[in-house]
C-alpha cells in the first residue's frame, strides 16, 4: 500500500518517499503519527484545527502564531516528520489563506460549488464578536 511509481513528466520511478497521494492508508498513518502531536497542541493551549495530515493553529496574534509554529516544528522533529516549506507560512484572516478547499477571508468562508458555473459562494460569515484568531499558522 505504500509502494508505489510515480511519473515526473519524463519518465517512471519509485516513489522514495511518503505514502502515494490518495491512498487509503493514508489517513490512518497521519492519525497514528500525528497523536502526540495533537495531544502537546492542546496541552499547550494551542487551536489546532486538523484533518488527516492537513492542519492550521490558530492565534490572536503574529507574536503567538510564530510560536506555535516553532513549536509545532519541534513537535514534528521530534516524531521524524517536517513541514512542506513551501505549503507553511503565517498569516491572517485579512490577507485570506485555503485550507481544505475552502477560502477563508475577512469575515466569510468561501467554497467552491462543483457544478456550479460561478466561482463560489459564501459559506458563511463569521460574526466579529466571535472571531476565536485573527492569524493563523496555515500548516499543509
Amino acid at each position: 500500500m505504500v509502494k508505489a511509481q510515480v511519473w515526473d513528466g519524463t519518465r517512471v520511478h519509485p516513489l522514495r518517499a511518503g505514502v502515494p497521494q490518495g491512498s487509503p492508508i493514508s489517513p490512518l498513518l497521519a492519525n497514528f503519527y500525528l497523536e502526540d502531536f495533537d495531544r502537546e497542541m492542546e496541552k499547550a493551549g494551542r487551536k489546532l484545527v486538523r484533518y488527516a495530515d492537513d492542519f492550521l493553529v490558530l492565534a490572536r496574534t503574529a507574536e503567538e502564531a510564530q510560536q506555535a509554529m516553532l513549536q509545532t516544528e519541534t513537535l514534528l522533529a521530534e516524531a521524524h516528520l517536517s513541514l512542506n516549506e513551501e505549503k507553511t507560512r503565517i498569516t491572517d484572516f485579512e490577507h485570506g489563506f485555503r485550507f481544505l478547499g475552502a477560502l477563508f477571508t475577512g469575515d466569510r468562508t468561501w467554497i467552491p460549488w462543483k457544478y456550479d458555473h460561478r466561482k463560489g459562494r459564501v459559506l458563511c460569515k463569521r460574526p466579529t464578536k466571535y472571531r476565536v484568531a485573527e492569524f493563523a499558522a496555515v500548516v499543509i
